[in-house]
């Protein structure tokens, strides 16, 4: 049968790590006067002054400090240190388990990194890193990105030009909303094309060539056709008025669905044999491309 004080050594869950750490630096001191006393006096009357000792402390400082003492007496030094860690068992137990889920965290990222990454480091001259294939990468969409800003804007002209409208007015009136260095996500671009592939035969110039496929989508131009009445007045005084047509263009920011065209994904579909989406596995692996980077 279990004593009462048998019981409550087992501790319901919670640690003192204040009185851990004396635990610790009295069970050292105990230590110390045992090793001392063991030369002078000999091993048993050493274990036995030890002994006291500590449950003199224990009267003193608690319950937790008498059960180092208790090891102390028993095991020498090691059955203290046995006995301090113990105490700190629940604390220890979630350090261990925290550990262990930053060791998995890290493995998962790794595993759904996009495979186009690592094919993509073969490529580059030796001793290209992580970072430089991914501003490798990165570098051609944004490429492929500004051009297509510029055949929106080679867009806008032909439609004033192919409507006949006055120039000067449909120029003004243009309305550019549309940023070619902003509005995407090359780690969603990334980790689109490498999805859509299962990972599997991803190349670099594959992915630019789709994405070329689109870039007429990226920055849609749209237009409404305006007139406006001017009034002149000739040098006899006659007043006449002229009918300017032009055209309103807007360049729109850049078109985030076209990705998904670029590389027929269906985000609501089923990702291969896992049991989430496409749209769920493209954003874990880019949120795992963006931790691995830093970012």
């Amino acid at each position: 049968m279990q004593s009462s004080s048998d019981i409550q050594s087992l501790g319901d869950g919670s640690d003192n790590a204040g009185n851990a750490a004396t635990q610790g630096i009295k069970a050292a001191k105990q230590a110390g006067k045992m090793a001392g006393n063991a030369a002078a006096k000999g091993a048993e009357e050493a274990t036995k002054a030890a002994a006291g000792a500590a449950v003199k402390a224990g009267v003193q400082t608690g319950k937790a400090v008498a059960n180092v003492a208790a090891g102390t007496a028993a095991g020498g030094p090691w059955g203290a240190v046995i006995s301090a860690a113990w105490s700190m068992r629940h604390t220890l137990f979630k350090v261990l388990v925290s550990i262990c889920l930053v060791i998995v965290f890290i493995v998962v990222i790794i595993v759904s990194l996009p495979s186009i990454i690592f094919r993509n480091i073969f490529g580059l001259d030796d001793g290209a890193s992580f970072n430089d294939s991914y501003n490798d990468l990165s570098y051609s969409i944004t490429d492929v990105i500004q051009e297509a800003y510029q055949v929106s804007l080679l867009s806008v002209d032909d439609i004033i030009s192919e409507g006949g409208y006055d120039y000067g007015r449909s120029k003004d009136a243009l309305m550019d909303n549309a940023n070619p260095t902003q509005g995407f996500d090359p780690a969603y671009i990334i980790a689109a094309y490498s999805v859509s592939m299962l990972q599997e035969n991803t190349t670099k110039d594959d992915m630019l060539s789709k994405l070329n496929s689109v870039s007429g989508l990226m920055f849609p131009v749209t237009y409404v056709v305006r007139q406006v009445e001017n009034f002149f007045e000739d040098p006899l005084g006659y007043i006449f008025s002229e009918i300017t047509t032009f055209v309103e263009c807007v360049i729109h920011p850049f078109d985030n669905s076209v990705i998904l065209k670029a590389f027929g994904i269906d985000l609501d579909a089923k990702y291969g044999s896992f049991d989430i989406t496409y749209g769920e596995a493209i954003d874990n692996m880019a949120e795992g491309l963006r931790l691995s980077l830093g970012g």
